[in-house]
Order: C-alpha cells, then sequence, then structure tokens
C-alpha cells in the first residue's frame, strides 16, 4: 500500500511540474558606436537593474507613424534611433518577451536597420 502512495504522489509531481527543457539564450544588452542588440527577457533577468532595450511606435490623427528603440548596456552606454519607414514600424510593433532585438542607427540618429527574431530560445525561463 505505501509503495502505491509512494508512486502516486511521485507520477502527480512529475505530471504537475512544468517542463523546462530547451535551449535557451537570454542575451543581454550590448551597444556599440552604431548599433545595440540583446534579448527582451535577457535584460530584464540580467543581475543589474540598468539595462534594457526596447522599441515604441505611435501614430497621430493625421495618420503619422513614427518609432524608436533604445537600449542602455550593463555599463550605462546608451543608443537610440528614430524611424518613419513603416516597415521598420512593422518589425517594431512584432516584438514581445520571446524577442532578440538588433537595431542599427546611422550619424543623424535614424535607425538604419531594425531586426526582431523570435523563438522559444529567447524566452524568459
Amino acid at each position: 500500500m505505501n509503495r502505491r502512495i509512494a508512486l502516486a504522489s511521485l507520477i502527480s509531481v512529475a505530471v504537475a511540474s512544468p517542463a523546462l527543457a530547451g535551449y535557451g539564450y537570454l542575451q543581454e544588452v550590448s551597444v556599440t558606436s552604431t548599433s545595440a542588440q540583446g534579448s527582451v527577457s535577457g535584460a530584464r533577468r540580467s543581475a543589474d537593474a540598468v539595462q534594457y532595450i526596447y522599441c515604441a511606435a505611435s501614430a497621430t490623427l493625421s495618420g503619422a507613424v513614427s518609432g524608436s528603440c533604445n537600449a542602455r548596456d550593463k555599463l550605462g552606454n546608451l543608443r537610440s534611433c528614430s524611424t518613419t519607414v513603416p516597415a521598420m514600424i512593422d518589425a517594431i510593433q512584432s516584438i514581445d518577451d520571446s524577442s532578440f532585438i538588433l537595431f542599427q542607427v546611422n550619424g543623424s540618429g535614424q535607425c538604419s536597420s531594425i531586426s526582431v527574431y523570435r523563438g522559444s530560445q529567447y524566452m524568459d525561463p
């Protein structure tokens, strides 16, 4: 009888416990003079309270759209850019918790590219 109870307990724990398996890549934020990159979850889960990476999009009643991306690494280095390019706004709007963001900045502070990679490897474990 005790073996049955022990076995039932073991099975219920195994079934009720979430599976945490698979490849994970929570890259912290990296900033250079012309770019920034990092995963949303990697910045959030970093050991410091300094890092962030995000992008935002907005639109006005007249139909004008704009977007920006901003990042700060653990050393406090900042990088940001802005855009009105519709394809870049689309990329910004696709960002979620499972995103890795890479943006590049030209000499005028405009975004020259915004890349968003989404996948389970970038999700918070």
